[in-house]
């Protein structure tokens, strides 16, 4: 706990240290900061001549502001930023929990992007960038009172409510004082600005130096609210950050245009009025028992306010190129500068001869009124009190244009930029002359660059790995319980970081690989292939890949293309576990798969059983047809035959009809013709019978008349 502490040494001491700190004001590290965010925001490098070019190359700003997006997306685009390692056996599914635990507190209630955005970009300019964990305490509300029970007791117990007193009202009713949580008490981490950092000479990391701290800003009010025992001391020492007797010109510099508008600044209270409050690690020998211990001092510039033994500084660093056995490394700034100097004198020497080129100089006698020479304005006279030929006056001043020449060392320059940076136009975007290029060979570039981005990634992975470390000892040493989370879509989830160790392996991964997020995905959906063939192979009940293992590559890939969790599209096996139905499903899944050659065998064997089935229905089916068709075939047949009879019979019908009608036919015909016969024979007699008739009578009148005959006779007898 800390405790008000009167001690000039140690004061003193603090006040030595500060003084020969790396970075401090003497040192060339502290010019080197002031420089970079110089070059970053492009003023002036105090050289530049009246009349001539001021234009500034950006090389530190582009190549800063390209690696920003990058190193961001690499450790905050998928929402998972960290994973604790199992501590022993069987505790996979805790280490897991305390992963989900601490990715949440970081992207949720940290704003990790921010953080992370800001810890790099501190680092890329400035060296180092540098932050800090530390444990804040829940916050209450006003003190309030109701009237309850046992129920209404624990109700606000599971609500986290602080229980300031209960007063038994009767047995079963009782006065409750409370306070309710207004914020929960969490773990907090803050990037320290480079020149508000201090850290001993000569230091090469922060596991054990002999002096580190920083310089915060609260109010004055503020500071009273944290040591409210402390108020009279804290009037006393306050020194307002406004006093110029001690102002860090870096931080001047980080507010470069708002700078003098700040010192006319008032403040409108004295209790409202910012405050330099050192807070500071020193290993010290308190209890004079001959060991220095580390111990947490908070101080003003003339005293001492408390000072606590603790186990570590919460402070967690990165630089993006490091120096073995140094506290700094290199920045972006550093393998830069000499390329944009180099390019900003060779765009001014462009832009010059341009310049002189479009509006070059005049050659004049001293005729020339020279008032009106220096009026350059279109349609402007000058005058002149010679008598000789215009020409012979004045004359323009031919500057041949240089500007190509300016251009085409620019470009061998950038090159050298590129190949030191890591960042190339080709992995800029669109680049117009990328389309000229082969796709294969833009493709080795961008590998190639992502090379030096990558190691840049791994270098503040550490760093962060630094940070969640602290964050996971804080969460394990200060919680108090059982805390429940919003895990999304109205669901919450329970963890116990009490139950954890107090340490563990916590691990960030970066998995920049050869490149771009294609490229990642594609690796990955290689991954996943080779384990959908092990369980083709061997079954989900492998000892290599399993149900876990798969959904792993799953949420691996929603990682890489941006999604924060899969669990819209895929159950999380873990959360199956949990129910009797989720079980059975994992355990049916999970069952041993049969050896491949028997498998094989029976698949064969069902294979000729099916086809031996398939000929059986096959013959059968044919044999169904055969008798099918040969009974329609009789049947038509012995329609065939019936309609045959049919014809036949109406045939033979048909003829006797015919020849009955022929028949009568004939017979009209043969009793017609014996009719006409016997009329024919009937007149032919009766004609006979008249002839005789009259040949009768003739003979007759013969022999009466007497005429003498022969005994012949004309005719005979009738018939």
């Amino acid at each position: 706990m800390a405790e008000e502490y009167e001690d000039t040494e140690l004061l003193e001491i603090l006040k030595r240290e500060e003084s020969a700190s790396v970075g401090y004001e003497s040192d060339q590290i502290y010019t080197d900061q002031i420089e970079a965010f110089k070059r970053y925001t492009g003023e002036d490098y105090g050289d530049e001549q009246a009349g001539r070019s001021r234009v500034h190359d950006r090389t530190v700003f582009e190549v800063i502001e390209w690696l920003r997006p990058d190193l961001v997306r690499v450790f905050a685009s998928g929402g998972r930023a960290v994973n604790v390692e199992p501590w022993a056996d069987g505790v996979a599914e805790e280490a897991e929990g305390a992963s989900d635990y601490l990715n949440h507190l970081f992207f949720e209630e940290m704003e990790g992007e921010q953080l992370v955005d800001a810890f790099s970009f501190d680092g890329l300019l400035q060296k180092r960038g540098v932050g800090a964990c530390y444990w804040r305490d829940a916050e209450l509300g006003d003190p309030q009172e109701m009237q309850g029970g046992q129920v209404e007791l624990q109700r606000l117990q599971e609500q986290g409510a602080q229980i300031l007193g209960v007063e038994p009202i009767d047995e079963m009713t009782a006065n409750i004082s409370y306070q309710l949580v207004t914020r929960k008490a969490r773990p907090h981490a803050q990037i320290i600005a480079p020149e508000d950092f201090r850290i001993a000479s000569r230091s090469t990391s922060l596991e054990k130096p002999r002096y580190c701290g920083h310089i915060e800003r609260p109010t004055k009010s503020e500071l009273k609210e944290e040591f409210p025992d402390l108020a009279d001391k804290i009037d006393e020492y306050a020194t307002d950050v406004d006093d110029l007797t001690d102002i860090d010109e870096r931080r001047a510099q980080r507010f470069w245009d708002e700078d003098e508008m700040y010192k006319e600044e008032t403040t409108a209270s004295d209790e409202a009025m910012e405050v330099r409050l050192w807070r500071e690690y020193i290993y010290f020998d308190k209890d004079g028992d001959g060991y220095a211990e580390l111990l947490e001092v908070f101080r003003l510039d003339g005293c001492i306010l408390t000072v606590e033994e603790v186990d570590d500084n919460p402070y967690f660093s990165w630089t993006p190129i490091p120096i073995p056995h140094r506290w700094f490394g290199m920045s972006i700034y550093d393998i830069a500068k000499d390329i944009q100097k180099i390019k900003t004198a060779l765009l001014r020497g462009a832009l010059d001869s341009v310049y002189l080129s479009v509006a070059p100089r005049t050659i004049a006698n001293s005729k020339v009124n020279l008032s009106d020479l220096l009026t350059v304005r279109p349609g402007a006279v000058i005058r002149t009190n010679s008598t000789n030929p215009v020409g012979q006056d004045v004359m323009p001043f031919v500057t041949p244009d240089m500007s190509g020449s300016a251009l085409q060392m620019m470009e061998v320059v950038d090159q050298m930029g590129e190949a030191r940076t890591g960042v190339t136009r080709n992995a800029q975007g669109m680049d117009p002359d990328s389309l000229n290029k082969t796709a294969t060979g833009i493709k080795l570039m961008q590998n190639a660059a992502s090379i030096r981005k990558e190691q840049i990634a791994r270098n503040l992975g550490r760093g962060i790995e630094m940070m969640f470390r602290k964050i996971y000892r804080l969460v394990v040493k200060n919680a108090q319980g059982p805390d429940s989370i919003h895990v999304g879509k109205g669901n919450f989830q329970t963890f116990n970081p009490s139950q954890w160790p107090a340490e563990a392996k916590v691990r960030v991964h970066v998995g920049m690989g050869t490149g771009d997020r294609e490229t990642m995905l594609n690796q990955q959906m290689m991954i996943l292939g080779l384990q959908r063939e092990m369980v083709a192979n061997y079954g989900m009940s492998n000892p290599i890949v399993g149900i876990t293992e798969l959904h792993n590559s799953v949420e691996e890939i929603g990682r890489i293309i941006g999604k924060r969790t899969v669990d819209p599209f895929f159950k999380d096996p873990a959360a199956l576990a949990q129910t009797p139905e989720g079980q059975q499903a994992l355990q049916q899944m999970s069952q041993p798969k049969p050896d491949p050659k028997a498998q094989e065998a029976e698949a064969k064997m069902k294979m000729e059983q099916q086809k031996l089935q398939v000929d059986q229905q096959v013959k059968q089916a044919e044999m169904q047809q055969s008798a099918q068709m040969e009974q329609v075939k009789l049947q038509q047949q012995q329609a065939g035959d019936e309609q045959k009879a049919q014809l036949e019979l109406q045939k033979m019908e048909r003829e006797f009809e015919l020849k009955r009608y022929q028949i009568d036919q004939e017979m009209a015909l043969k009793a017609e013709q014996l009719s006409m016969e016997l009329q024919m024979k009937q007149s032919q007699f009766e004609q006979e019978l008249a002839m005789k008739e009259r040949l009768g009578i003739q003979a007759n009148k013969a022999k009466m008349n007497g005429s003498g005959t022969s005994g012949v006779h004309v005719g005979g007898e009738p018939g």
